[in-house]
């Protein structure tokens, strides 16, 4: 298990199409076509992969995100991503959790095969705007830190390490109580050898979790929210071409 792999969709994405696409920073760089009608729920699975939140929002950041991956691959001749409502794909739980899915299934799922990967030219010329999508990441990691030190996100450090000590048994740090709980229950579950029992630490340490950590993202998500709307406006340009460009591919939210 490693709960803290992934922090936003555009890091891994920036691993399996590094290079391709646009180089130009997070500004929406090009020009707008005027005639171009974007379906508003595709433009925001594509605001949600950019700038990812708590909540149930997470289902589209893993959905779009897995789309970027499989799409341009299928329209290079490979092998599209098998299930793209698939949920294994899990970005830093650590700040933009869904917990109700954590509930439901528990902190990790076993991963999917993911195809192999067709020419990074052709892939770069079938979803040419990726690679500004995802450098949006930079601005996000920002935002997300300025988020994750606001008063009223440390206000809820204390109550929520607590909580996540007495339920769990774990040794869990103030400071920083969600990255401190997954990476104990890292440790505590790579040491276990029995895979039942594993299995049954697993799905208590989960509970737990989603259980304790309510308070915290509801606070992170509030300060991140109106960050994020203000990084969508700016950057609308960019997100509506990325948009377009995984409709033209079959994407369908």
């Amino acid at each position: 298990m490693k709960l803290l792999t992934i922090t936003v969709a555009a890091v891994l994405l920036g691993m399996t199409l590094a290079g391709c696409g646009d180089s130009a920073t997070g500004s929406a760089g090009g020009s707008r076509n005027p005639q171009a009608r974007v379906d508003p729920q595709i433009l925001s699975d594509v605001a949600a992969g950019a700038f990812p939140l708590p909540g149930p929002s997470e289902l589209r950041t893993m959905r779009v995100t897995l789309a970027s991956i499989g799409l341009p691959n299928a329209a290079c001749g490979g092998e599209n991503v098998r299930d793209l409502n698939n949920t294994s794909f899990r970005f830093d739980q650590a700040r933009y959790a869904d917990l109700d899915l954590i509930a439901a299934k528990g902190l990790t799922e076993p991963e999917m095969p993911q195809p192999a990967r067709a020419s990074p030219s052709c892939r770069m010329k079938k979803l040419p705007s990726f690679g500004q999508w995802s450098e949006l990441a930079a601005p996000w990691q920002d935002a997300t830190l300025t988020a994750a030190n606001a008063p009223s996100v440390v206000a809820t450090h204390a109550r929520t390490a607590e909580c996540l000590r007495r339920a769990s048994g774990l040794k869990v740090d103030d400071g920083d109580p969600t990255v401190s709980y997954l990476n104990a229950v890292d440790y505590v579950l790579s040491g276990l050898s029995s895979a039942v029992l594993s299995a049954q630490d697993q799905r208590k340490f989960s509970l737990v979790y989603a259980r304790c950590t309510r308070g915290y993202f509801a606070e992170l998500a509030a300060q991140l929210r109106p960050m994020k709307r203000r990084l969508v406006e700016r950057n609308r340009e960019l997100l509506e071409r990325f948009a377009a460009q995984l409709a033209a591919l079959g994407y369908v939210p």
